[in-house]
């Protein structure tokens, strides 16, 4: 989650807060940009005298835990915040966490 909004503010809780074990994943990254409770599912519509496009929510997303609709963000389990020579580098330290994080949990992985 690098600054990201709508898929991740709607996938973020849901692996947070599953109940299910096997479906509870831990979020790796930095905050999203939107509140993880918001309106969304854009419709597009052209209004009829000017022709102007436009879009509108139409659609209120609630995360799980509904105590945290006020928090502003989803915050990460793991927080990283890659820096500029690592973009500069080719360097993805996020990926690189999730990577070393699967191989402890799994030391099939290679």
């Amino acid at each position: 989650m690098q600054s990201s909004y709508s898929s991740s503010d709607r996938a973020g809780p849901w692996t947070l807060f599953a109940q299910t074990p096997f479906l509870r994943g831990s979020t790796v990254g930095q905050p999203t940009r939107g509140r993880p409770s918001h309106y969304g599912d854009m419709l597009s519509l052209k209004l009829p005298n000017s022709g102007i496009v436009c879009t509108i929510s139409h659609k209120k997303i609630a995360r799980p835990d509904t105590s945290k609709d006020s928090e502003d963000t989803l915050y990460p389990d793991v927080g990283i915040w890659p820096t500029f020579e690592d973009y500069l580098n080719g360097a993805d330290p996020v990926f690189d966490w999730v990577l070393k994080d699967a191989k402890k949990k799994s030391p099939s992985i290679n």
